[in-house]
Order: C-alpha cells, then structure tokens, then sequence
C-alpha cells in the first residue's frame, strides 16, 4: 500500500472508532452514514502527511487527510445535558493522543476548532502531521481517482 492508502485507511479506522463512541452514547446522535462515504472533499486542508482532527461546535467533525478534508459526522447534535460532546473529545484526547494545532475560531461562518494533531492510534505512532500548502494540492479528478481506488481495493464497511 502507498502512504496515501495507509492514511485514509488510518483516517477511516479513527472515523468508524468515532462513530462507535457516538452510536453507543444514547444522548448523541448523527447522520454520518452520507456525509462519510463521500469521502474526503479535495479543496480543503490536504495534508503533506499525518491526519489532523476538527472540531466543529464542540464535536469531532472532520479528519484533515493527504487528499483533503473529510466529514465523519455530519450533521449531529446532543439530547440531555449529560456532557456528550465533552466527554467524547476527552476520549479522543487519549486514544488519539491530541496534540493542539490550533485554537478554536469562532466568526460570522460558525464555531471552528479545535484543530488537532492526531499523533497515535490504537498504540501506533502515526507520522507528524503537516498541511500542505495550497498551491501543492491535488486536483479534484486526482483526489477523485485516488478515493475511487481506494474503495475498491479496500473494500470496507461504509464506503
């Protein structure tokens, strides 16, 4: 496998423990089954290596990957006053061993961040993430290509 198929089969892992952690929460819900098998969205925050997290509203939204920005949760939100999202992020926190990249930004688009440097999972040590610069991104049609083949070599649950 490339180290492209090594960082989104890492990204989907990480996304699906995601999805485990919210499923067996009964005060979260989200609809991630669409939003997350359309894979990553190739104008926004490629990655040179490693995987980044973004929170959105408080909530483990996207994963930064070598071929853009990958929505894992959609739309979502919290019943009860039970700490969920807090608790979640806590979590990730350690399992993900988070390190902070970013602080949150909070402007006339919405509630963004924090952005954070997911450094291992499942006891391995993950590369240091980097982003790359824009000029240096793939295309879309790339990106396309590379998420289609990967699918169809992977062929995993949710995509």
């Amino acid at each position: 496998m490339s180290i492209i198929d090594d960082n989104l089969k890492t990204a989907y892992q990480i996304g699906r423990y995601i999805h485990s952690l919210i499923d067996n929460d009964e005060n979260l819900y989200s609809y991630w089954e669409s939003h997350f098998k359309d894979g990553p969205n190739s104008g926004f925050n490629q990655t040179e290596s490693g995987l980044f997290l973004e929170e959105y509203y408080g909530t483990p939204s996207r994963i930064f990957t070598n071929i853009g920005s990958w929505n894992i949760i959609g739309s979502s939100g919290c019943k009860g006053n039970g700490g969920g999202w807090k608790n979640i992020i806590k979590i990730l926190q350690g399992s993900l061993d988070l390190e902070l990249h970013k602080e949150m930004v909070v402007n006339n688009f919405g509630c963004f961040g924090p952005i954070w440097k997911i450094k291992s999972f499942n006891g391995i040590t993950l590369d240091d993430p980097l982003l790359k610069e824009y000029r240096d991104y793939n295309d879309y049609s790339e990106s396309k290509d590379i998420w289609n083949n990967f699918k169809k070599l992977n062929k995993l649950d949710y995509l």
